[in-house]
């Protein structure tokens, strides 16, 4: 009964909840929390999964990290901006700018807005491979698209420009 219900009120987003059913098993009701309950509030709650993508992509191995997120989907959780983040982040840094920039499309397609962290690691990746006309035009995409610029996205342009002998143009 706590398993449906923990899985009922993560399909209703409704997290807090989730964990409310869960902590209250074993106060209020002396049920034991089993392995089964524990996978169970691991699998409807996003920050886990979070965690584990970062845990693949941080040993560098993009295929588990891709298998956890697949998992993630599958079993209708939706994927926050940290989840595509630190994906985008990964590709970047492997220089894989395109597949990291067509991540970030499919993220904006399925109605998920990038933040001023999301723009950063983008600008890096096209920083790393000297694209600075598309680092230029990813600035003024993120107004475009809703998001505000902040000292991070700044802080990769400025710090490509000082790096490339631009100091005025830094400044």
């Amino acid at each position: 009964m706590f398993i449906g219900l923990i899985r009922h009120y993560g399909k209703v987003d409704l997290i807090d909840k989730a964990f409310e059913v869960f902590r209250e098993m074993g106060r209020s009701y002396n049920c034991a929390r089993t392995t089964q309950s524990f996978n169970t509030i691991l699998n409807v709650d996003s920050i886990s999964y979070n965690v584990m993508i970062k845990m693949w992509l941080g040993n560098n191995d993009w295929e588990k990290a891709m298998k956890v997120f697949d998992e993630m989907l599958g079993r209708e959780v939706e994927p926050t901006v940290v989840a595509y983040n630190s994906q985008i982040g990964f590709l970047c840094k492997r220089g894989d700018v395109d597949e990291a920039k067509t991540l970030f499309e499919d993220m904006r397609a399925k109605g998920r807005q990038g933040n001023a962290v999301t723009y950063a690691v983008l600008m890096e990746g096209l920083c790393s491979l000297g694209r600075f006309n598309d680092v230029k035009k990813l600035m003024f995409d993120i107004e475009y698209h809703g998001c505000k610029a902040e000292l991070v996205n700044y802080g990769v342009l400025m710090t490509d420009l000082c790096k490339r002998g631009f100091i005025d143009e830094a400044f």
